[in-house]
């Protein structure tokens, strides 16, 4: 995501509401989503996009969304990448990962069981 936002990204989030005829609206943001990693009421670890100033075709004004993601969620993306992604968009993906290596290094090793050092 932190590549992504140096490139001016832009969020597009797909909602379609209980009367389906109308098919699919686009809520588009005019900022780039932020990521961020917190902790609910509950304790349990999420991660977020925080997506600003989006544009609602069936609504005026401005609106700001956060999306959540808890760690089961991730780890159901992470499979889809793995397996279907990795079968049928290899080169995209190793395009659009390659940037993320240390950072996916880091999370084998977490997965592994093996410690990293805490920065001082």
């Amino acid at each position: 995501m932190a590549s992504d936002q140096k490139k001016e990204s832009f969020v597009e989030i797909w909602r379609q509401g209980s009367n389906r005829k109308t098919g699919w609206a686009v809520l588009k943001s005019k900022k780039a989503a932020t990521a961020s990693l917190a902790k609910d009421s509950k304790g349990d670890l999420y991660a977020a996009f925080n997506v600003k100033k989006t544009s609602d075709p069936d609504r005026s004004g401005e609106y700001d969304h956060e999306i959540r993601l808890t760690i089961p969620e991730i780890v159901a993306l992470l499979d889809a990448l793995a397996a279907r992604g990795v079968d049928k968009y290899q080169a995209e993906l190793m395009a659009g990962l390659a940037q993320s290596a240390r950072s996916l290094n880091r999370l084998v090793a977490i997965a592994s069981g093996i410690p990293l050092a805490q920065p001082e």
